[in-house]
């Protein structure tokens, strides 16, 4: 059995050259740079591009249980129409990928 993530929301926190993803708790999740080393944990070909997947990375994180839901919803849905020949197979592609089950 794996262990479960830290809980959601989270968030990207900037002090000076230091920056992270702190959990809703202040619990860091991942925290890098200081004064002597602004280059350390997630990457980007600049500081700002840096920041910017940080971001992109909390954003995915804190949308990522409502999206699964909602996919799952809008499969129900559509399961109405099966026996017009819908292909599901972009919708179960997706939850496969996103949460290992596609249903």
């Amino acid at each position: 059995m794996s262990a479960a993530h830290t809980p959601t929301p989270w968030s990207v926190f900037r002090a000076g050259k230091q920056y992270g993803i702190d959990a809703e708790s202040m619990q860091s999740i991942v925290s890098f740079g200081d004064d002597h080393e602004p280059d350390i944990g997630v990457q980007g070909a600049t500081i700002e591009e840096a920041h910017a997947n940080a971001e992109f990375i909390v954003r995915a994180v804190n949308s990522h249980e409502d999206l699964v839901a909602a996919l799952k919803e809008a499969r129900g849905y559509l399961e109405l129409y099966a026996g017009t020949g819908f292909d599901f197979s972009a919708i179960d592609a997706a939850l496969q990928k996103s949460t290992g089950d596609p249903r």
